[in-house]
């Protein structure tokens, strides 16, 4: 493990794979717990607002704090607030728990720029960028969503979040091994977010990333409630599904790096988009587990979608912009995940059908204006979004 790259791709294995443990079934955690359709909207809410409030700083953190350093302290945050989720008694008790755990959000930022300096050259920083943030993810989520489900039948669910938390801890360790490199830093002075929102390409990307998340979120929020409630699946079989979802991801990885049609940023956008409307169409339609597993891998289209806005980030950012963009990317991902629960938990208490319904109808327009962006920012020199090691 001496290549850098090397090690963030480990790292992120232990830290998306402590997600994958618990998140297909943190819905139904906070409702063991006692909270109605709409409290499970708040706290899931509530985790989007604080990760968004602490991400504010993050570009003037990671101008003044050693990346490592940065990094290293706010997940052992991270891992820390989420064994405090595991010990509530009550749903409330997740509130001050999850103020904690997304704090560690602040690490993001700062991995991300140093990302961006490990290459000076534009297909091998995309190669990276798709090394850690939709490879690394999808290969842990394959298997710790279906672990933490069997986790769950046999122990509880308090279970997973404990797991999740020493698997976060241990990637906080392999993140503080990794040197950045010389180039990670940019001699430009840092600029304010509303400066890169001037610059009309940013601009353009941010309101697409905005409005992609947030309405796929929307759709997905409480899809387990949706399975458990209305379908009577189990945890076991409901984790097994968040595994393909990320099967999904990696086919679609796989797709889009193969298919030049799809090399574009903006088109292997266009065509995630079309996988999770294809996945909210198959679980508003279908009632059979064969239909449940269809939607899952179409899912994984979500994943891909949320990480290729940072190769499209890097597609039309200067780099002098880089620090603030990449926080601005974290923060329009939280401020999606924090409003859409909100949403997701009161339609989910009128219809449980109703937030799938908004995030399908949503997404159609989303995937136009992908093609449109994609149209607008061709260039013969765009590399593949998903390119993967050979």
């Amino acid at each position: 493990m001496e290549s850098p790259t090397a090690r963030l791709f480990v790292a992120m294995l232990f830290n998306e794979g402590a997600i994958g443990l618990y998140i297909t079934l943190w819905p139904l955690y906070i409702a063991e717990l006692g909270a109605s359709p709409p409290e499970i909207g708040l706290v899931l809410g509530y985790a989007g607002l604080i990760r968004l409030l602490a991400l504010l700083p993050s570009g003037v953190l990671s101008d003044r704090i050693p990346p490592r350093r940065l990094i290293f302290a706010t997940r052992c945050l991270a891992a820390l607030g989420l064994a405090l989720c595991g010990l509530a008694k009550e749903w409330w008790q997740l509130l001050p728990a999850t103020t904690i755990f997304g704090v560690g959000v602040l690490a993001f930022p700062a991995l991300s720029s140093m990302i961006a300096g490990m290459s000076a050259e534009s297909a091998q920083r995309t190669r990276n960028f798709t090394l850690v943030y939709t490879v690394a993810p999808s290969i842990a989520f394959l298997v710790t969503p279906a672990l933490g489900g069997l986790i769950a039948e046999l122990v509880n669910l308090r279970a997973t979040l404990f797991g999740a938390a020493l698997l976060t801890g241990i990637a906080a360790v392999i993140l503080a091994t990794v040197q950045p490199s010389a180039v990670e830093r940019s001699a430009t002075p840092a600029v304010s977010y509303l400066a890169a929102l001037r610059y009309r390409p940013i601009l353009l990307v941010s309101l697409m990333m905005l409005g992609t998340i947030t309405f796929l979120m929307l759709g997905w929020a409480l899809v387990p409630n949706f399975l458990q409630e209305v379908h009577g699946l189990e945890f076991q079989t409901i984790g097994w599904l968040g595994s393909l979802g990320a099967g999904g991801s990696v086919m679609l990885s796989l797709l889009i790096s193969r298919v030049r049609a799809f090399q574009s940023p903006f088109h292997g956008l266009a065509l995630a988009l079309a996988s999770v409307i294809g996945g909210f169409a198959v679980l508003l339609l279908g009632g059979a587990i064969w239909a449940f597993a269809l939607a899952y891998v179409l899912r994984g289209g979500f994943l891909v979608a949320w990480s290729v806005f940072y190769a499209a980030y890097g597609e039309v950012t200067p780099e002098g912009l880089r620090s603030r963009v990449f926080a601005l990317a974290e923060i329009l991902g939280s401020a999606g995940t924090t409003a859409a629960p909100f949403l997701a938990g009161w339609l989910y208490a009128v219809d449980p059908r109703l937030p799938l319904v908004l995030g399908l109808g949503a997404a159609l327009p989303l995937l136009v204006a992908a093609l449109g962006l994609g149209r607008r920012f061709h260039s013969p020199r765009t590399v593949p979004v998903a390119a993967m090691t050979d």
